[in-house]
């Protein structure tokens, strides 16, 4: 900053139709405008990392609240694996009842076959 205010110095130590006061204006206005630029960087760079921090702190809640949904749910969800298990065995040992009753049939039928076929002959 300060060789830019010595460096418009310079410059402007040379402009003969221009009075004290109006160098000075120049040199500290354009100091100033360049603390206020600098400044306005600053801040917005630390509010953008401030907002940033923001976004990950809720970011993070949203992730533990769906967390401790998914933990609060699992034990109905066990209880409905359960059961639904149970409802497949349950189905599971009734269709084997009807597939064995079904064989007997069969094998009935082809005994009667059989024999008819036998007293044919």
């Amino acid at each position: 900053m300060i060789c830019v205010a010595l460096c418009a110095a310079i410059v402007l130590s040379g402009c003969q139709s221009m009075n004290n006061k109006t160098k000075a204006g120049f040199i500290g206005g354009g100091g100033g405008a360049f603390f206020t630029w600098r400044w306005q960087r600053k801040r917005a760079k630390a509010e953008a990392k401030t907002a940033e921090a923001d976004a990950a702190k809720e970011l993070q809640d949203v992730y533990q609240q769906l967390i401790a949904d998914v933990k609060a749910e699992m034990p109905e969800t066990k209880e409905l694996i359960d059961k639904l298990n149970l409802e497949v065995i349950e189905q599971r040992e009734q269709n084997d009842v009807h597939i064995n009753s079904a064989e007997s049939r069969d094998d009935s039928i082809n005994n009667q076959i059989d024999n008819d076929r036998e007293s044919e002959k």
